[in-house]
């Protein structure tokens, strides 16, 4: 769909932002930090028609709460399956 907003989110973006950032094909890259503002980065892509790569660094202490049907968190992480 040309019109679709494709948005990549979550831990790939936050353990490797360089990385992501050079996937072309997202219109945004956030990483977790980020993620509960996803409208607002989505109505201003909409509007500018600008690609928007907002990744902040993790505190040690993060916790990024996942889906509850998932049944955890992820606490820290520089990625999934690595804890900060």
């Amino acid at each position: 769909n040309e019109n679709a907003v494709i948005v990549l989110t979550g831990c790939m973006p936050q353990a490797f932002p360089e990385e992501s950032a050079k996937l072309f094909e997202a219109d945004i890259v956030i990483g977790n930090r980020k993620r509960a503002d996803i409208l607002e980065y989505i109505n201003a892509y909409l509007k500018d028609k600008e690609r928007i790569i907002d990744v902040t660094d993790y505190e040690k202490d993060d916790i990024f709460p996942l889906d509850s049907m998932y049944g955890f968190e992820c606490m820290g992480a520089r990625g999934c399956n690595q804890r900060g």
